[in-house]
């Protein structure tokens, strides 16, 4: 039992988000959520003019009985074209006390969990007011209230007219944090309580919306606009960080030679978290980034937040996989996998990474193929799965995959061409014809150094599931490949449904797993556990109550071994001479 288990503060609060909804990646530090592949980018950084509708959004926590957000949007659009209205995730918060008038008055709604139909077509503008209030028992991201902040996803909590989807609008977004008593606000479009830009409708239904104590920084460079909010502590200075992230968004638009001039913002929400347990996600012109309070801005992190941030172009606009409702998770392994291998790479031609952190990205990629549970199967097997264990493989899939095709170009052409030449290919076509391209797009690009090669290893590779085996020499000349073994992480019961049990006894405690051989048993009440996320090498420790006694039990989460490729630094080779 293979798990990567966020953990959260017990506090008091309302929140609710998507339930199963595909996550963009697993990896040691954390996970993202993944949308559906766009056909068109959600930024529209143009001027409004005063043909395009106006659609104003304003918010305001709920923070006494039912905790929950009181919303209220008003939008003008042309007769008939605002009867629909929908919300993207409906599974754990209920809409209540929904009203709608226009220029004639009250209109009758028909309402169900996910979307609301007005009565008749609407004469001028549309004012549509509800309540978004947590259900018994749930509790996720999409919404968090508190006494002093709250954190809302706009798939949770905002039900817009499903036609200005993809049509520019005019917004004007306000967010009154009187009720939490809290000074400041921020959201995708930057920081503040009142933001106005123009974007396609649908950018709304992929932000997220902060209030509370905020820390906040603006930076304004040739390259572009970055903004940043941060809610509770961090064990770094963000301000540093974002300028750090701000040089690496302008390497990554020049990568793609992409002139991206559409501001960023990135939010840090500092909470209770193991070390390790960070998770990251790719939002509308924005990256989340929830941490623990002792987290450091580590190779690892780093690595995680701008994996996120390449999202804007892999995942965004460059799109290989299904384009059919239900089979994103196929493609896992572009969107999240070349992803993580270019983010790594291009950090370390940027410098932020070190030739020994690139190493270890890799080989942490070989350690999730080597022990996973789902070792070997088929891309559309893996990707049915949707759990943790299944989509870390993916991800792990196409990032060694990635790696090894741009071994091939490289050994193929001389040196003369590298994957990065695919990259942008790929890149240009999607650009052009505005829709997700299918893997034959890549295979087909790939063809053009390796001819049928490239069929027979995407086949074997990603489709067939078949193990990655990449050169000795895939690092450079600093490091030679040599065997090791690897041993997945694995607590040997399971701490969320532990958790979650009112008496937090042992839950599902797996036999002859590490915490049942090390003594562990069904039962025991959990009084605390202490271990480093992801590190099969740091010891569990675990005090738990058994017939009125506290026992202390120490443990080694390891869970399936296997022996795998990795590379060791030759000696006397400064970083400087390992080249990019």
């Amino acid at each position: 039992m293979r798990r990567i288990v966020p953990l959260f503060a017990a506090l008091a609060f309302a929140a609710c988000a998507a339930k199963g909804e595909p996550v963009r990646t697993i990896t040691p530090l954390g996970a993202s959520d993944a949308s559906a592949p766009a056909t068109t980018s959600v930024s529209t950084p143009a001027a409004a003019t005063s043909k395009e509708p106006r659609l104003t959004v304003s918010m305001r926590p709920i923070t006494e009985g039912r905790l929950g957000l009181h919303v209220e949007i008003k939008v003008s659009g042309a007769p008939g074209a605002l009867r629909i209205w929908s919300r993207a995730d409906a599974s754990t918060c209920d809409i209540l006390h929904a009203e709608a008038a226009d220029a004639d008055g009250v209109i009758a709604l028909t309402t169900t969990p996910s979307r609301i139909q007005l009565g008749r077509d609407a004469r001028g503008d549309v004012t549509m007011r509800y309540d978004v209030l947590l259900r018994a028992g749930e509790r996720s991201t999409g919404l968090t209230v508190m006494t002093d902040r709250f954190v809302a996803n706009g798939e949770t909590t905002l039900v817009l007219p499903d036609t200005l989807d993809d049509t520019r609008v005019a917004i004007v977004l306000a967010i009154d944090t009187a009720p939490i008593k809290a000074p400041r606000a921020a959201s995708s479009l930057g920081v503040g309580e009142k933001r106005e830009a123009t974007r396609v409708g649908r950018f709304l239904r992929r932000s997220t919306f902060v209030g509370g104590s905020l820390g906040t920084a603006i930076l304004d460079a040739a390259e572009g606009h970055d903004e940043a909010a941060w809610l509770g502590y961090t064990a770094f200075d963000v301000r540093a960080v974002v300028g750090e992230l701000a040089q690496v968004r302008t390497g990554f638009a020049d990568y793609f030679h992409a002139g991206y001039d559409a501001p960023m913002t990135y939010v840090f929400l500092g909470e209770s978290r193991r070390l390790g347990s960070t998770r990251a996600t790719a939002r509308a012109e924005s990256v989340v980034v929830r941490v623990g309070a002792r987290e450091p801005w580590s190779a690892a992190l780093r690595l995680t937040v701008a994996q996120q941030m390449l999202h804007t172009w892999i995942g965004g606009v460059l799109w290989i996989g299904p384009a059919e409702a239900g089979r994103a998770r196929e493609s896992a392994w572009f969107v999240d996998g070349v992803a993580r291998y270019l983010a790594s790479r291009l950090l370390r031609r940027f410098g932020t990474l070190s030739p020994a952190e690139l190493r270890d990205a890799l080989v942490a990629e070989i350690a999730e193929q080597a022990t996973s549970t789902y070792r070997g199967e088929s891309l559309v097997r893996l990707a049915g799965h949707d759990d943790a264990a299944s989509r870390a493989l993916l991800v792990a899939r196409g990032a060694l995959y990635a790696w090894r095709i741009d071994a091939e170009i490289r050994k193929a052409s001389q040196g003369k061409r590298s994957i990065d030449d695919l990259l942008r290919a790929l890149y240009t076509r999607a650009t052009e014809l505005r829709r997700p391209l299918p893997a034959t797009d890549f295979v087909d690009v790939a063809a053009r150094d390796l001819g049928q090669r490239a069929t027979e290893l995407h086949a074997k590779l990603i489709d067939e599931g078949a193990e990655i085996v990449l050169p000795e020499d895939v690092l450079g000349r600093c490091f030679k490949g040599s065997q090791t073994t690897y041993a997945g992480f694995d607590l040997g019961f399971d701490e969320v449904r532990t958790e979650d049990d009112p008496a937090r006894r042992v839950q599902g405690l797996a036999k002859d797993g590490p915490a049942a051989n090390a003594g562990v048993r069904e039962g025991d009440v959990v009084e605390s556990t202490d271990y480093q996320l992801s590190d099969a090498t740091k010891p569990v420790t675990m005090r738990v109550v058994r017939a009125g006694q506290s026992v202390t039990i120490n443990y080694l989460p390891r869970g399936r071994e296997r022996r795998g490729a990795t590379w060791t630094r030759v000696a006397g080779m400064s970083d400087e001479a390992c080249g990019p």
